[in-house]
Parts: structure tokens; sequence; C-alpha cells
């Protein structure tokens, strides 16, 4: 069932790590985006985005870090403007960062976590209900996120299953 909503593809782009966390570590470059509900981003850099160009054989229409502070939570929804996403959380595992993909089946709600791997990517089907959830008292959860309009969450899934999701670079 999990497979539906979201997959850990095992894949990390290991030849950008250190400049991704250079970039996503500049406060002065985060915005309130326009995403309903709005959420704490920051755009990656040309030279990020042409390198995943190049490393991802499907056109993504953004491309950014995703904040989620202390003691904060980002309510259920779908997304507003992309139907899937390929997220890489840029943090160790940690128990009090919680995503979650609600599924609403014959009138019983299902919560499923998402399992996140640091610097690895994970397909998740943003079409379907999500929330995230950060009870660290400290702790900022970043996690890079490119979004996909025009494919869905089974194409992405497919490519990866016959390894044409990724480029070798």
């Amino acid at each position: 069932m999990q497979d539906e909503l979201f997959f850990n593809t095992g894949f990390s782009p290991v030849g950008i790590l250190d400049k991704l966390y250079q970039e996503a570590g500049v406060e002065e470059n985060y915005y309130w985006s326009p995403a309903v509900p709005p959420v704490m981003r920051c755009d990656v850099s040309q030279e990020i985005r042409d390198y995943f160009k190049k490393l991802i054989n499907v056109p993504f229409n953004d491309c950014g870090f995703l904040k989620t502070y202390p003691n904060t939570v980002y309510p259920i929804h779908k997304d507003s403007f992309r139907i899937t996403a390929l997220n890489m959380t840029l943090m160790d595992y940690n128990s009090d960062f919680l995503t979650q993909v609600v599924e609403v089946k014959s009138g019983k709600v299902y919560k499923y976590p998402v399992t996140y791997v640091r610097n690895e990517f994970t397909i998740l089907n943003v079409s379907q209900l999500h929330h995230v959830t950060n009870k660290s008292q400290t702790l900022t959860r970043i996690i890079l996120s490119m979004g996909f309009k025009d494919s869905d969450y089974s194409k992405l899934l497919q490519l990866h299953s016959e390894g044409k999701l990724f480029n070798a670079i």
C-alpha cells in the first residue's frame, strides 16, 4: 500500500551534496511561498537546478528547500502547485520529525509515516493528503523538494523501477 503513496529510491545525489547543504544554510534566502497553506522555502541556485536537470530524466517545475520550524505542524493538505514530489531530507532520523500520508477508505482514516533517509530521494504522491509535524523543541527540519506538475507518482515510480529516473553524471 505504501508504495502507492511514497517510495524511498535509495539514490543519493552525492556529487552535489556539499553545495546543497551550503545553500540550505543561508537563512536570508528563505521566504513564505504562495502555496496553500504557505511554507517557508528557499529556491535552489541555477547551478543546482542545472545539475538536477542532467541527473533526473523527468522535467521538474520547482526545486527548493522547505523548512519546518520547531514545534510546528504543517496541516493536512494536498499540494496546490504539483502532483508529485521528489524529496530528500537533510536531517538525520529524528522521531520528532513526522511526515504522514493520509488515506481515507470506506470511512476509515489510515496514516502512513514517510520513511525518509538522509541524503536519499523519496518519491512522494503529493496529490494525496499529507502533513508534517516537527515536535522538536530546538531543531528545524529541512528537506529538499522538487515538484512535478506533468508527471504523476506512478510515472516516476515506473521510471525508477526501470532504472531510468536518474542518470549517472
